[in-house]
């Protein structure tokens, strides 16, 4: 039975700290084995998303000895730790994320004094993140982004690419940066924009993002947020160059017509057109609804950015399998945070090993959804995880209180149904509180050790007698490509 674990590892009563997750000790590896856990899921090396100069050091960098009397150790060290107990640690890739962090340096700027928890180190005050670590700002700290890419960064025309930051990240129709706020601590002097994942200079990124994490000794890898363009659409993006000439290369594939005042397809610029006829951010919105369908060609530009969803988890999953073959000669699960089970994420399930995501609206009695989930898998094995909300608030101040039932029925009635809800393990609650969700281990280690002994009592062929036959096309796409007004069922 998979015993998959939630394994962010975040600080008790602290903000959970994207993308960087806390140092792991031989303590935490202990924990996991007296669980009987052995996947992690979200557990390590994804700093890629501040600078691969940073990954690096998170992988590598060597620990100071104070570190070293409790057991801790550079992420390349827990991956081996971890590869030799036979756990297997998913690295995560964090695709919609691009940050910069707040940052106190000395005077000639050789050490760092202080990095997103700021304490007033120092009067020279800078910032650490994708555009200053791509653009080589700290010589005396950071490796050269030449290390990793030697020719230079190529952008979908072929030049090279200066400031990674300004590169990728996701443009409105009016010009306006779109950040993915959800994942920032409040009153913190950091910033995370959302990235253009139809760039083709940003795939090289991740494609190379992906070649450090294996070299590192990842078990495999973990896709997360990989709908962004889902995300991005939502805020009136992205309407870049790039996603321009793609979009006209789409309207000519499909053979879309333009309309009449248009004028010609090759020196057609979608956002040019739509600022002329007046057309804002706010009139992109989702809060317009059906309104957003009257756009001149908005819902064709809709499905060109939903497209492009599966093709990007294509192109990492196969270049992460390919890779892991030659440098490892060995097979590399891939997997991705297919949220919710959308039937949007459809197109992109074939590329992937192990389906993984996050259950919103997590509750008890969920045995409608869990059947739903469980044909949705189409036989693969999975391992979700809780989305928070304030039943799983509410569960963690049980557990502060030595109440475990609701843990316990959390943990078990997926199984029931053929479906696997991880364990958290120090796990993610939004910044919705600054703390972080943490069962008592005590619990695991026995809830771990019974599923062992009792795994019969969870087949993975849950039947029912009512089968319902689930249309995709007129499911969750319908909020993409239909208006919501006119999504009741079709007669004959």
């Amino acid at each position: 039975m998979l015993k998959g674990i939630y394994f962010m590892g975040w600080q008790r009563d602290m903000w959970n700290y994207h993308p960087s997750l806390p140092m792991k000790n031989m303590q935490m590896i202990q924990n996991i084995e007296d669980i009987h856990g052995d996947m992690l899921i979200w557990s390590c090396l994804g700093s890629g998303a501040i600078g691969l100069p940073y990954l690096d050091r998170e992988a590598n960098d060597d620990t100071s000895p104070r570190m070293r009397l409790y057991g801790f150790m550079n992420d390349k060290e827990f991956c081996q730790e971890c590869r030799k107990r036979g756990i297997k640690v998913f690295s995560v890739l964090w695709k919609s994320q691009l940050w910069e962090f707040g940052a106190e340096f000395n005077e000639d700027e050789t050490k760092l004094l202080s990095l997103n928890i700021l304490r007033n180190a120092s009067e020279n005050h800078k910032y650490v993140g994708m555009s200053e670590l791509s653009t080589n700002r700290y010589p005396h700290l950071f490796k050269p982004m030449e290390t990793y890419f030697p020719d230079g960064l190529k952008d979908h025309k072929g030049n090279t690419v200066k400031d990674f930051l300004e590169e990728f990240k996701a443009v409105s129709l009016e010009g306006r940066s779109i950040l993915s706020a959800w994942l920032m601590a409040p009153e913190h002097d950091h910033k995370c924009y959302s990235p253009c994942c139809c760039k083709e200079s940003y795939l090289s990124y991740l494609k190379k993002n992906v070649e450090m994490m294996i070299d590192a000794g990842a078990g495999g890898l973990h896709i997360d947020e990989y709908d962004t363009q889902k995300h991005v659409l939502n805020n009136a993006g992205c309407f870049c160059d790039e996603c321009m000439d793609k979009f006209n290369a789409y309207l000519k594939k499909m053979q879309i017509r333009l309309p009449g005042d248009a004028g010609n397809i090759e020196s057609f610029h979608y956002r040019k057109y739509l600022l002329e006829k007046g057309y804002t951010d706010e009139k992109l919105l989702p809060f317009n609804g059906n309104k957003r369908w009257e756009i001149p060609l908005f819902r064709d530009f809709v499905e060109m950015q939903i497209e492009y969803i599966s093709e990007v988890v294509k192109e990492i999953s196969q270049h992460a399998k390919q890779y892991a073959k030659e440098v490892r000669n060995e097979e590399f699960p891939v997997t991705a945070n297919l949220f919710q089970c959308f039937p949007i994420s459809w197109r992109s399930k074939k590329y992937l090993d192990l389906l993984a995501g996050e259950k919103t609206d997590i509750k008890l009695r969920q045995d409608a959804w869990y059947k739903y989930a469980f044909g949705w898998l189409n036989g693969k094995e999975c391992c979700f995880v809780e989305d928070p909300n304030q039943y799983v608030r509410d569960m963690l101040e049980d557990i502060k209180n030595g109440i475990h039932d609701r843990l316990i029925l959390f943990l078990l009635e997926p199984m029931a149904h053929g479906f696997h809800i991880a364990f958290p393990y120090g796990s993610w609650l939004q910044n919705q509180v600054k703390d972080a969700f943490w069962p008592d281990l005590r619990v695991l280690r026995k809830l771990g050790a019974w599923l062992d002994n009792n795994s019969g009592l969870f087949p993975k062929n849950p039947a029912a007698d009512i089968a319902v036959i689930y249309d995709l096309p007129s499911a969750y796409e319908n909020l993409w490509t239909e208006p919501s007004l006119n999504t009741t069922a079709k007669s004959g």
